[in-house]
Order: C-alpha cells, then sequence, then structure tokens
C-alpha cells in the first residue's frame, strides 16, 4: 500500500518508523523544520531525519 504521512516530534517519528518496518511504501512524508522553542526541545525523534 502507498502511503502519505504527516506527522513531527515523537509521535510522527514512532508513526513512520512502524509504516517503514511493515512494510508498506511511504510515497510522501509530509513534516516541519525542527523547532528551536525550549518547550520543544524535549521531543528529540526528528521526522525529516527518519524520511
Amino acid at each position: 500500500m502507498r502511503v502519505v504521512m504527516l506527522g513531527y516530534q515523537t509521535w510522527g517519528h514512532r508513526t513512520l518508523r512502524a509504516l517503514l518496518d511493515s512494510g508498506h511504501e511511504v510515497a510522501l512524508v509530509v513534516t516541519h523544520p525542527k523547532s528551536e522553542h525550549a518547550y520543544e526541545k524535549i521531543w528529540d525523534d526528528n521526522v525529516a531525519e527518519l524520511a
């Protein structure tokens, strides 16, 4: 199955990892750039790097 995935931070990273591990074809990943806001620095997983 071809999949388009939209997500960011830890939950987006975990979702993308699960899709990749399941054998689905991830055709497109949409995320936003890594934030420099202090309250978002606790989320280390980067969707763009995994994609």
